[in-house]
């Protein structure tokens, strides 16, 4: 089935001239909910407009860049959205980030002016501040710091947007770097018009919809799946400053919130929350990444909500394959957007045909729709215009796509290839079992590699008992040899799993499988 045009969202080519015109329609209507401020438009392109006349004030043109370390607030809007005004290409840093790891990524992209929180300026190393201009949010003015709350009173209340094409930069976002350096993806104008516009369709958008935030605006995420639907279309968002489980349902009753979206681990947190973080709401639609066919089917019968499966990446603007409100089916990732093409290659490059587990190869069948490169680096696109992910899916004789693995992080034990989620999915349905991470190690006393999972848990459990459920769930060579209790799993800064790091956890502190007769 193919996508419907959504029927409030109009037809931009940019990010740069959109709030102008959507704030004329109706500049009272509230643009942005907070825990306790509403932003209406002409707040919203009032205060956006002063940024990006600032921007000009301290000498910025079109294609400059404008970094930011700061966490979701109404002053990272303005700076989002007055960057993207002014013409400017904007740069935002992952607020985890600190030392080597954010040093690298100011000098490669070379921001001419970064915007930071007053308790993040410390994160900032000092060899990277004399290059750049600062300007803090909450800080002191000093030296090379600007007060953010000065910087945008000097600006200007009117401004007239900067003319870009569909095709130039408007975005540097960097990669998790999960098996090497982030990379700096290079993402066009038109790509994040078009993926809020192919959004709105996944979820049928209408007109009284309150579409709620909670991911931070240095992700993708956390600007196309509901920020941007919202905002292009004159309606509501809803905005937290990060995920949490204990406010999440009763933030989403108090703003009337009805679309949403929620990574794995989210969902999962909701799921082994207490009943009593459970607030009756007007929530229709999650969409999602990552979940298991059967975590879905449980949070859709017990929270009410159609949960909506699909995959992307910063590569893609986000998203390219998904289901829909209309389309869906549960255990599948969806099939592709309108603007995209997508294969499942082998080895060679050639299609793998239907039931066959290949690489996701993507293209763009409309321009200017996925990224255009990845900063200061070779083209990765093949000479046809394929990008190859790096993951593995298979696809059903309907068209469906199904997610199966990171192609490096395969468990290749007991002569079979083995798909770390699939052992994940399952353990968490154990009842505590928050999140699960499962890598293969290589094993002295075996002379192979095991599986070690590793998990997560909201409090004691009984390892003879769990390793039972996995007996029953799991085919035999997928039972772990090691499990090990962590209390927070490696991640990289955009929360993907280290399986990297896994492979160093201390195996003598794991409980040791074969140890379960012994319990008994």
């Amino acid at each position: 089935m193919v996508l419907q045009e959504p029927i409030s969202l109009p037809r931009f080519r940019n990010l740069s001239s959109f709030l102008p015109e959507v704030a004329s329609k109706n500049p009272e209507k509230v643009a942005i909910i907070w825990e306790n401020e509403r932003i209406t438009y002409g707040e919203l392109l009032n205060g956006v407009s002063r940024t990006a006349s600032s921007l000009r004030r301290i000498g910025l043109k079109k294609g400059d860049r404008v970094g930011t370390m700061m966490k979701n607030s109404t002053e990272m809007v303005y700076v989002w959205l007055g960057s993207l005004m002014a013409g400017c290409v904007f740069v935002p840093f992952n607020t985890g980030l600190k030392g080597d790891f954010l040093a690298y990524q100011i000098k490669d992209s070379r921001p001419s002016v970064i915007f930071v929180d007053g308790e993040l300026v410390q994160n900032i190393p000092e060899n990277v501040i004399p290059e750049t201009r600062l300007v803090v949010r909450g800080g002191q003015e000093a030296g090379n710091h600007e007060k953010f709350e000065k910087f945008i009173l000097e600006g200007e209340e009117s401004f007239v947007p900067e003319q870009v094409s569909p095709s130039d930069p408007a975005q540097i976002l960097y990669t998790s770097g999960t098996t090497d350096k982030p990379k700096g993806v290079v993402l066009p104008h038109y790509s994040f018009v078009n993926r809020a516009r192919e959004v709105s369709s996944i979820i049928l958008m209408r007109e009284d919809d309150v579409l709620f935030n909670c991911l931070p605006f240095f992700h993708t995420s956390g600007q196309v799946m509901t920020t941007l639907p919202a905002l292009l279309s004159g309606l509501t968002t809803a905005q937290m400053d990060w995920f949490h489980v204990s406010r999440f349902w009763n933030f989403a009753s108090k703003t009337c919130s009805t679309v949403s979206f929620l990574l794995m681990r989210m969902v999962n947190l909701l799921l082994n929350a207490p009943k009593n973080n459970y607030a009756p709401n007007m929530l229709r639609v999650i969409m999602c990444g990552g979940v298991s066919a059967p975590i879905q089917r449980r949070f859709m019968k017990r929270f009410g909500v159609q949960l909506v499966e699909g995959y992307g990446m910063t590569e893609t603007c986000g998203i390219a394959i998904f289901n829909t409100v209309y389309d869906n089916k549960v255990g599948s990732i969806g099939k592709p957007l309108r603007s995209v093409l997508v294969k499942l290659v082998d080895e060679k490059g050639k299609d793998v045909g239907i039931g066959r587990v290949g690489e996701i190869a993507i293209k763009e069948r409309m321009k200017n729709t996925i990224f255009l490169s990845y900063l200061n680096s070779p083209s990765p696109f093949n000479k046809l215009g394929w990008f190859l992910t790096g993951d593995l899916a298979k696809r059903d004789k309907e068209g469906y796509y199904y997610y199966v693995e990171r192609k490096k992080d395969i468990i290749r034990s007991r002569g079979e290839n083995i798909i770390p989620s699939q052992i994940e999915s399952v353990a968490e349905l154990f009842p505590g079992v928050v999140e699960a991470a499962a890598t293969g190690v290589y094993s002295e006393d075996t002379g192979d590699e095991e599986i070690l999972l590793a998990i997560r848990t909201s409090g004691k459990i009984d390892y003879g008992s769990f390793v039972d459920f996995l007996r029953q769930e799991l085919p035999f060579y997928m039972i772990p040899r090691f499990i090990i209790q962590v209390e927070t799993l490696p991640k990289t800064a955009n929360q993907k799993v280290k399986r990297s790091e896994l492979k160093k956890l201390d195996k003598s502190k794991a409980f040791d499988v074969r140890e379960v007769s012994r319990l008994k």
